[in-house]
């Protein structure tokens, strides 16, 4: 809180005041890409922001602009297709197969009711297929899968006639999916090397 308090009072005294050096227009830059509501939420932070988008549209982009008095706020530039998992979460691994259950309806069908094991699986159920974090080449607008506690494995029958088959696939408390940003450009801002906020552009 402390951090984010000074960070607060420093974009303030910044945007009240004439762009006098590079310094100023980096520590605009980074301030309102800061800004939770947008980088130009506020009024001021329009032009230096307008500005530092021009400039990364250059090829080769311009070096981001310094800001010595935002320490111990960053900002880095990155190429991602996703965003990060949500807290709590993981990506799951790629190829690897996953479903999503309550803890209770696992431990019926798993645990207390074993019979369960090698049905078809129910209806509702969905088999999603992890890509890792998303960075590899080729995904086109297959879905990044975040997941959560591991219950444990179910398996089930696959198939019908002379093509059935077993599949085993992993079980987790929490599942998201989340679709590849329209964007994969994007500027990281980090407090005491945490990740604050993500700007796509």
């Amino acid at each position: 809180m402390k951090v984010l308090s000074t960070l607060a009072l420093t974009m303030a005294a910044a945007l009240a005041t004439p762009i006098a050096n590079a310094s100023d227009y980096g520590c605009r830059v980074l301030m309102c890409m800061s800004n939770p509501q947008g980088p130009m939420a506020v009024q001021q932070c329009q032009p230096p922001i307008q500005r530092f988008m021009q400039e990364q549209a250059k090829k080769p982009p311009d070096p981001f602009p310094s800001c010595e008095e935002g320490a111990p706020a960053t900002m880095q530039g990155a190429n991602r297709p996703y965003d990060f998992c949500p807290e709590g979460t993981t990506a799951l691994g790629e190829q690897v197969e996953a479903i999503q259950l309550a803890p209770a309806v696992y431990a019926q069908m798993g645990g207390l009711s074993p019979w369960m094991q090698g049905g078809a699986m129910p209806e509702g159920l969905k088999i999603e297929t992890g890509i890792g974090e998303g960075n590899a080449t080729g995904l086109g607008a297959r879905n990044k899968v975040c997941v959560g506690r591991p219950l444990g494995t179910l398996t089930f029958r696959s198939g019908s006639g002379e093509w059935v088959e077993m599949k085993t696939v992993n079980v987790f408390e929490q599942l998201t999916t989340m679709a590849p940003a329209a964007s994969p450009r994007v500027i990281d801002v980090y407090i005491q090397d945490k990740l604050y906020r993500s700007v796509r552009y």
